[in-house]
């Protein structure tokens, strides 16, 4: 069985200095989660291990958006690249103040959950991406529940709207809009903790592309489910 490799830095800003996350939370394998210099966790490591082994060419022709902070994609990976803070006169999901097919490529992390109307936030961003785009999304653990839940009211410390389950295209009907959803587990080698992307595409060349993408890398790393950096889940 292939062993992932071991790293005892940050793969984001290289430092070696960690501590725990937050509420005092320590890794899977006993791993101290925060880096101390980039504030990077173990989803931030573990999406930008992905994206580092996509092909370079598959994403420098892309005008890129990033909705609220986030250290986990190189912005100098992409054509153009906005990140836009909603409290910072940002941009509202809801109704993004964006041409039609305007980006190439979206992200937005533990952001949807916080927003009453996902619905039309989803409409949204399906309408600013291009044809060829890919809508890329971290969520708060999605694979633990069936079934996705709306709250009448935001909970919790971060004021969530929705916890999202293995429902998830189901739930913002992806095929009316002939979207199609991938979903891939990437390891952080530092805590040992997976996170998976779920990636939305609107075209058929976009999804077979995506799937390219995600095959080559998969084939480089392994395929061992327990120990490969990758593997599909969808």
């Amino acid at each position: 069985m292939k062993s992932p490799i071991k790293l005892n830095h940050c793969n984001i800003c290289n430092s070696s200095t960690f501590s725990p996350g937050p509420q005092g939370r320590i890794g899977l394998n006993g791993s101290l989660p925060h880096c101390m210099q980039c504030d990077a966790l173990e989803r931030h490591r573990a999406v930008r291990s992905l994206f580092d082994h996509f092909s370079p060419d598959y994403l420098n022709w892309r005008n890129g958006l990033q909705i609220s902070q986030d250290p986990a994609l190189d912005p100098n990976t992409f054509k153009s690249y906005e990140i836009s803070i909603f409290e910072n006169d940002g941009i509202d999901l809801r109704s993004i103040d964006r041409q039609d097919s305007m980006y190439d490529f979206i992200t937005l992390s533990h952001v949807i959950e916080s927003i009453d109307d996902d619905i039309q936030s989803m409409h949204e961003l399906i309408r600013v991406s291009t044809d060829h785009g890919l809508i890329h999304l971290v969520l708060a653990d999605p694979l633990s529940l069936e079934k996705s839940v709306d709250y009448d009211a935001a909970i919790g410390p971060y004021e969530y709207h929705h916890r999202y389950g293995r429902d998830f295209a189901q739930k913002f009907e992806l095929d009316k809009a002939h979207c199609k959803l991938t979903l891939v587990n990437s390891l952080d080698v530092i805590t040992g903790t997976f996170t998976p992307s779920h990636f939305i595409t609107k075209s058929e060349d976009s999804y077979l592309e995506l799937h390219k993408q995600l095959n080559n890398i998969e084939a480089i790393n392994g395929v061992e489910r327990d120990s490969a950096q990758f593997h599909f889940l969808l």
